[in-house]
């Protein structure tokens, strides 16, 4: 048994080790194994609060980690009998009071669920894993709950057990309350882990409840997990622009320019929701909203589908929704209100209250220090003269994207240094979604401020 152990202590204590070679030794930790959790064939030296050599057990679990599924049927009966027991353990002793005793027979219980995974046991092993799992999510213990996540975020990547995770995610959406950002963090994890067209809608909607009181070092990680969702599962696409919506709205500042630009993207391709983005927009504006992501957005948005709504909302007051945050923008945003207002104006000449309001903008930007306003603005002004050529021949509507690869998911893979296969998350199940597979190619800023000259 002592060369056993300090097998077990040597291999425990690699990262990567090959057991070629050592085929023989899995007979002989199994039972060995067998021998503590059933016999207890220790002496009281190596008895601690009842439970035979909890250190050795736990060493001997993760060694056979590296070992192949065990060949025959008598061997695998074997290890399946002595995991089942293992829980039956856990289970007695989850009644206990006695803390060290706790922890221990845990210990075990975890490297035997790492086991299970590693060995791809049998389904009734992989249910009393999520059972016993799901026991300790509630648990005032702040390192058993977190390995509890742990190991259910794990468990929720085998598809056979993923729908016996969902009945607890309510109490996985309490544990984001958490005081302990470690416990929040793997709590996010699991929740994106989890999620599939069935609980989509509902995770995501307590996702973006809880992004006004997340952590600030959270907040980046989980709008673009929010987006991701929200993207791969979305129902429709009028359900994807209010989530956009509502993370621009109450955590603009941590949007990167790929979100607003994935959402303007499936606008233009959906005819459909082009006049619903439009009402949203200006709804949202209408609150106060003006995050600097926020504004990109509504002055593509309300620059090319306003039109759409001003029988509602009439365009002079969409131009003003817009520019009463003109001055507090940056020169590149300045530059896509620019572009907005032109078009606005374009889509209405004969309103003559809105042709003076623009055309003075344009008359003062012109002679801005910046080179690219100035720029414009001179460029607008002249084209404002004549409406009905400028719309004919060069300020024309912008077509419709073509797919590509999401740069949303790059980078998320960027984030969790781990490479993320774009082809295993979809757009959303309606066909006009899915028309559609990736964010906006780099510089699709530059391309949306300016204005689109006829071939």
């Amino acid at each position: 048994m002592l060369c056993l152990h300090v097998l077990c202590c040597c291999w425990a204590s690699c990262d990567a080790v090959c057991a070629a070679g050592y085929e023989q030794c899995q007979g002989k930790l199994l039972r060995l194994l067998e021998r503590l959790v059933y016999l207890r064939e220790v002496t009281a030296d190596y008895t601690y609060y009842g439970i035979a050599s909890p250190w050795l057990q736990a060493k001997v679990l993760r060694t056979l980690q590296y070992f192949p599924s065990p060949e025959g049927t008598a061997a695998q009966r074997q290890l399946h009998d002595v995991l089942v027991a293992i829980f039956n353990s856990c289970a007695e002793t989850g009644k206990s009071s006695t803390v060290n005793k706790t922890n221990a027979q845990h210990a075990i219980l975890f490297e035997a669920i790492s086991l299970i995974l590693a060995l791809d046991c049998s389904k009734d092993l992989l249910a009393s894993s999520v059972t016993t799992l799901g026991r300790f999510l509630s648990v005032k213990e702040p390192n058993i709950r977190y390995l509890a996540l742990e190991n259910l975020t794990r468990l929720a990547l085998v598809p056979e057990v993923l729908e016996s995770i969902t009945p607890h995610q309510g109490t996985i959406l309490g544990n984001l309350k958490d005081p302990d950002v470690s416990i929040r963090r793997r709590a996010l994890d699991l929740l994106f882990t989890m999620c599939d067209g069935g609980s989509a809608v509902e995770v995501v909607e307590e996702l973006v409840k809880y992004l006004t009181v997340a952590d600030f070092g959270m907040r980046e990680e989980l709008v673009l997990k929010i987006c991701i969702l929200a993207e791969k599962f979305a129902p429709n696409v009028q359900w994807y622009v209010d989530v956009v919506l509502a993370l621009l709205e109450r955590a603009g500042d941590f949007c990167n320019d790929d979100i607003w630009h994935r959402v303007v993207q499936l606008i233009t391709n959906n005819e459909g929701s082009q006049a619903y983005a439009a009402s949203q927009v200006v709804e949202v504006l209408g609150r106060g909203a003006s995050h600097e992501a926020l504004m990109c957005m509504a002055a593509y948005v309300i620059g090319e589908y306003g039109r759409l709504i001003k029988s509602q909302v009439p365009t002079l007051d969409q131009f003003r929704l817009l520019h009463e945050r003109f001055p507090t923008l940056s020169s590149t945003t300045k530059g896509l209100l620019l572009t907005a207002y032109l078009k606005m104006l374009l889509s209405d000449p004969g309103n003559e209250a809105l042709k003076s309001e623009v055309t003075d903008v344009f008359s003062r930007y012109s002679r801005q220090l910046d080179p690219e306003l100035q720029q414009r603005s001179a460029e607008y002004l002249v084209l404002a003269q004549n409406p009905s050529s400028a719309a004919a021949s060069y300020v024309l509507p912008m077509p419709k994207w073509e797919g590509r690869e999401s740069a949303l998911l790059k980078r998320l893979a960027a984030t969790e240094g781990a490479d993320v296969d774009a082809a295993e998350a979809p757009a959303a199940n309606d066909e006009a979604f899915a028309a559609v597979t990736g964010p906006a190619v780099a510089g699709l800023s530059a391309a949306l401020g300016g204005t689109r000259a006829a071939a």
